[in-house]
């Protein structure tokens, strides 16, 4: 009997351990994402955040970038509407990208953070 409590609680251990584990974490966030803009400053960010957009075939969008990343990996990229990667940003930067869709659907933005201590900033606009 004891036997069957001590595995059941380890079992419930293990299982909090793996969830918190896959928890995302913002800690002294302030931002905001609102459509054609998402920007944040952090103490720790581990997680994603995610904007859309949807493009007719033949749209061109300016996105402007920059970051700064004190400590651990954040990663900025545009993916397509299948989920590959059309785009990555470089960390530590600023600067601006034009691309022109030549599909229509919707895409996403992707602020991916692993420990992250910094901010970033990604706004895009439809050029035509």
């Amino acid at each position: 009997m004891v036997n069957k409590k001590l595995i059941t609680a380890f079992i419930c251990a293990f299982i909090f351990v793996i969830m918190l584990g896959g928890c995302k974490t913002k800690t002294g966030w302030v931002g905001t994402n609102i459509p054609g803009h998402i920007k944040a400053s952090f103490h720790s960010f581990t997680g994603i955040e995610k904007g859309t957009l949807n493009a007719q075939k033949g749209d061109s969008f300016l996105f402007e970038y920059s970051s700064q990343v004190e400590s651990g990996d954040l990663v900025m990229k545009i993916l397509s509407t299948d989920n590959k990667i059309i785009h990555e940003f470089k960390p530590d930067k600023e600067g601006s990208y034009k691309f022109t869709f030549a599909e229509t659907g919707k895409y996403k933005v992707i602020i991916k953070g692993d420990s992250a201590k910094g901010s970033f900033n990604i706004s895009w606009d439809k050029l035509n």
